[in-house]
């Protein structure tokens, strides 16, 4: 295995977000922030509490423990907020080890007439040493396109309504360990 530090693309919807409510919710994040309106009202906290299930935490934990990675945010909502905001989301949402681990070029750019791939792609050819290992964490919506195309032996796939599961995080640890 290389000594390089390991990066991990990260979607959020159907990845770390499960629940199609919170997943509404969530596209309303940076709507609020933009607005300074209620990120941090005693009305929101049981949202950010929520927003990403324990266990799909818990797996993502596993990941990082291990391969203390550098996280990409492969979300298209990611194009919505500014890092300062990111972190903060990340942090109230019990993800403070993936704020404190976002890459410094820590989201793919937006585009409407590209594909993620061809997003994470570009991200890619810029930033990423050679060698370096990565893994892309979609959903089994918008990523099966991912997982079709050149990415194809780097995506894993994770299932709808239920996240980043312990079969995935097993795909995941094997792609990192040059599987």
């Amino acid at each position: 295995m290389t000594t390089e530090t390991p990066l991990v693309f990260l979607e959020f919807e159907h990845v770390l977000l499960t629940d199609p409510g919170h997943i509404h919710q969530f596209h309303v994040l940076p709507l609020l922030y933009r607005l300074r309106i209620g990120v941090d009202t005693d009305l929101m906290r049981p949202l950010w509490l929520k927003l990403v299930p324990c266990k799909v935490r818990v797996n993502l934990r596993r990941l990082h423990d291990e391969f203390q990675p550098r996280y990409v945010i492969s979300s298209d909502m990611a194009g919505a907020m500014n890092r300062p905001r990111m972190v903060d989301m990340l942090r109230r949402a019990g993800l403070a080890f993936v704020a404190d681990n976002l890459h410094a070029a820590w989201c793919i750019e937006p585009g409407e007439d590209e594909t993620r791939g061809a997003r994470i792609g570009a991200w890619a050819a810029r930033w990423r040493a050679g060698g370096q290992p990565f893994v892309v964490l979609d959903n089994d919506t918008t990523g099966q396109a991912l997982a079709r195309g050149p990415l194809s032996r780097r995506t894993v796939i994770c299932p709808h309504g239920r996240g980043l599961t312990v079969p995935a995080l097993d795909r995941a640890r094997a792609v990192l360990r040059g599987g």
